[in-house]
């Protein structure tokens, strides 16, 4: 397969290997120096019980990637589900105060899959319902404002971002892939599949669309190869840093709709590690991780590269590094960095993930005291417990 991947030629825009002297090289399994930070030194870290009533019954409990928006006095929680799909916000108190979006498929009504971006500037919510192609549009107090119907070419993504305020994008890091089990080509390889571009862009007012140079990437999309990447955007306060397995390079789109290539990975990874991944960029460092194939399982490694001095560290801490998701959230509960792509939202300064109740008192002796007198209050049907860190 490498060798079919090595003579597949790709005609594009911008290339994985484009130069550029502000790339920053990273290379995954060099001696880097370590660096003694906890989570608590760079992160405000809080709890919040979200509290449980009839109408906050929450389905989706253990992941929330991407699906966050935080405001000065509200938290919005997209619950993804095939049972009841919707929108809470709460306050940061916990308490709910209204839901956005109900299930359906008339104005302003989405089915079990949908993504959405917030901000507080136009005071709305986009909602991109993929059942039928469409941005519905509601303030952010949770009122429907008017639905926009998308060209079928110009709807391909699964994944949307906020760009500054004057733009949002969609990224489809699906535009060409090797699909396995399909009919083969005269060579006898599974035919590579087109299916979009890789990046479409709108401007915020019209939802119109606008230029972007579109990425292709170096290598194809294949099933057997994939890591578990759900979320490739990663918001920061310059735009959003795009990450594929399919290619070496990270890039990062502009708040003008500029696409940079940022950070190379020239690691030669062996089995499971196939990628690095930015999980948070503050003023001082942008964080990242390895991230595995899909499926697997092994230690992920996490790094810092500090802006100031052009030096890249690899993270010391304490924590079991298993990708296992508990062992995540309890090496975060331990005031280790961590971050991964379940750490996500959409603001660039906040990274969130939910504890169960189940969870919690399961794990009840490695809890700290503020999430122990939490857990104490909690049944095991209650909503879960939101995680909030501030990065400064």
């Amino acid at each position: 397969m490498k060798k079919l991947i090595f003579y597949l030629v790709f005609v594009f825009t911008l290339s994985c290997s484009k130069d550029n002297s502000n790339i920053i090289i990273v290379n995954t399994i060099k001696n880097y120096p370590l660096l003694d930070l906890k989570l608590s030194d760079v992160a405000d870290i809080t709890y919040i019980p979200l509290k449980f009533n009839k109408d906050s019954i929450m389905f989706i409990n253990d992941d929330i990637s991407k699906n966050i928006y935080v405001s000065k006095d509200k938290i919005i929680i997209g619950d993804r589900n095939r049972i009841d799909s919707k929108l809470f916000v709460y306050d940061h108190r916990g308490n709910l105060l209204y839901q956005i979006g109900r299930r359906g498929r008339g104005p302003g009504e989405f089915l079990d899959f949908f993504l959405f971006t917030a901000d507080t500037i136009s005071n709305e919510v986009v909602i991109y319902n993929r059942n039928n192609l469409s941005f519905m549009i509601y303030d952010i107090n949770g009122n429907h404002k008017y639905d926009k119907q998308l060209l079928k070419g110009n709807s391909d993504f699964y994944q949307i971002e906020n760009i500054g305020s004057d733009y949002i994008i969609g990224y489809n890091y699906r535009s060409s892939y090797i699909a396995p089990n399909v009919s083969k080509n005269p060579l006898g390889v599974d035919v590579i599949k087109g299916n979009g571009k890789s990046l479409v862009a709108f401007e915020r007012k019209s939802l119109s669309i606008r230029e972007i140079k579109d990425i292709y990437y170096s290598r194809p999309y294949i099933s057997d190869n994939m890591p578990g990447l759900i979320w490739q955007m990663t918001t920061t306060s310059n735009g959003t840093y795009i990450t594929s397995f399919r290619c070496d390079t990270i890039f990062l789109v502009g708040k003008d709709l500029s696409v940079t290539p940022k950070f190379v990975d020239v690691t030669e990874y062996g089995h499971e590690e196939i990628t690095i991944f930015p999980t948070m960029e503050t003023t001082k460092y942008v964080f990242f991780s390895t991230e595995m194939k899909y499926g697997k399982s092994g230690k992920l490694r996490h790094f810092a590269y500090d802006k100031s001095s052009n030096s890249i560290f690899r993270i010391n801490n304490n924590a079991s590094e298993d990708i296992n998701k508990c062992n995540f959230r309890l090496a975060l509960i331990s005031n280790e960095i961590v971050l991964n792509q379940f750490t996500l939202t959409q603001n660039h300064n906040y990274a969130a993930i939910l504890l169960t109740p189940v969870f919690l008192k399961k794990h009840y002796e490695l809890l700290n005291n503020d999430l122990k007198t939490i857990s104490d209050r909690l049944r095991e049907d209650d909503n879960p417990v939101l995680m909030l860190m501030k990065f400064r």
